[in-house]
Formats: C-alpha cells, structure tokens, sequence
C-alpha cells in the first residue's frame, strides 16, 4: 500500500511526500529494486542527490546492465518529465553540485557515457565522496565490458 500511495504522490508531483512513503516502504522491502529505484528518483528530484547516491551505488553494484536503458515510458515518472523538473525551473534552487550529480544519476538510465562524463564532474568537485567514486568505478567497468550494449539516448 505505501508503494502505491508514493506512486500516486510521484505522478501528482508530490515529490516530498512521495519520498517519505518511499522511505517507509524500504524498511519492509529492502531489497525492492522498485522501490529503490523510485526512492533514489524522489531524492534526486528533491535535490537530495547525496542521499541518493548510496541507494545508486547498491542498485549498480547489484545489477547494474538491468538499470541501464532502463526507463520505461510507463514510468510514474517518466525521463522527460524528471529531465524537465531537474533543469527546468526548479534548477536555480539547485547548487551547481547537486546539478551534476542529479544529471549523473538519471543519465545512467538513458546515456551511460553521458552519465559518467556528469559523474566524474561531480567527482572533480567532492573528491570525498566515497559512493559517487564506487559508481564511477563501477560504470567505467561497465563500458568496458559491454561496448556494444552502450548506447546514446534518444533524448540527447
């Protein structure tokens, strides 16, 4: 029940809501890949990518080639929305860092190369950041592997 009431606080633009019903619905479904999925998405839609990053870093360590090119249009939220709400008009609220990092985390899903340039921006500016590196390292793994499987996006 509190996925499906985050899902309706996530299409309504909700978002602070979303996160928290979210927050809850980890604690009995830890290893949701769903969930995480969306709790990442809600945190980086409130500027929280730091808060994200972890739950990124999990979901790339576990699976990572499941995740990429991954963004269904039937999403709750899908790219282009969430695209247009980072760096629309809610991007001046944004820190240029947290931009980035935003950027970094929802490129993954569409434009690996893409991600990874806007990830190791965000590295170069917070070289203390032990997640974001882990993630860098491990979707630099990724390319390497599956040249073939990395594609451009569409929305690029």
């Amino acid at each position: 029940m509190t996925e499906m009431l985050a899902n309706y606080y996530l299409m309504n633009h909700k978002f602070e809501a979303a996160v928290a019903e979210l927050e809850a619905a980890l604690i009995n479904c830890p290893n949701s890949l769903s969930i995480k999925r969306k709790l990442m998405l809600g945190y980086v839609i409130t500027d929280r990518s730091d808060e994200a990053l972890p739950l990124l870093s999990s979901m790339v360590e576990d699976d990572l080639p499941s995740l990429v090119g991954n963004f269904d249009s039937d999403e709750v939220c899908p790219f282009p929305i969430l695209y247009e709400i980072i760096t629309g008009s809610h991007k001046s609220a944004r820190s240029a860092e947290n931009l980035t990092k935003s950027l970094g985390i929802i490129w993954l899903f569409q434009d690996v190369p893409k991600s990874l340039i806007y990830l190791e921006q965000a590295y170069a500016n917070d070289t203390k950041n032990t997640s974001l590196l882990k993630v860098i390292k491990m979707v630099e793994g990724y390319i390497k592997e599956s040249p073939s499987s990395v594609s451009e996006s569409p929305y690029t």
